[in-house]
């Protein structure tokens, strides 16, 4: 009887014993089922960072050249803003220059007519 007892002992221990090795397999294929789609997710995942970041460097060397063709623009047009300024001082300086000369030559026609005017007085 002991040993009866002891023969279904050791078969019981035995289908335990396999069970346990087929709910070990199974966990490990839910755990390798588990990581592999947290593994594509978090591929798929960083796929899609890289394709933003490509896209955010593409974007900001767009911003780069066009910040760079603004400051070449702006660089040029307060170039021709100061000389257009230059220009219309130089104008200014040439109208006062000729209203000075053509003040000067009327003091001096005048002068010149009042010369002959007693010239002609005196000869008559």
């Amino acid at each position: 009887m002991l040993s009866a007892i002891q023969k279904q002992h050791v078969r019981d221990l035995a289908a335990v014993k396999a069970e346990c090795e087929v709910e070990k397999e199974e966990a490990t294929k839910a755990a390798e089922s588990l990581a592999n789609a947290y593994g594509e997710a978090l591929l798929s995942q960083s796929n899609e960072v890289n394709e933003v970041q490509n896209t955010l460097v593409k974007e900001v060397k767009q911003l780069e050249a066009s910040a760079a063709q603004f400051v070449r623009q702006t660089t040029a047009w307060a170039k021709i803003t100061g000389d257009l300024g230059k220009s219309l001082k130089e104008l200014g300086d040439f109208q006062n220059w000729a209203r000075t000369i053509e003040k000067d030559l009327r003091t001096m026609c005048g002068t010149v007519d009042d010369l002959i005017r007693e010239e002609i007085a005196s000869k008559q």
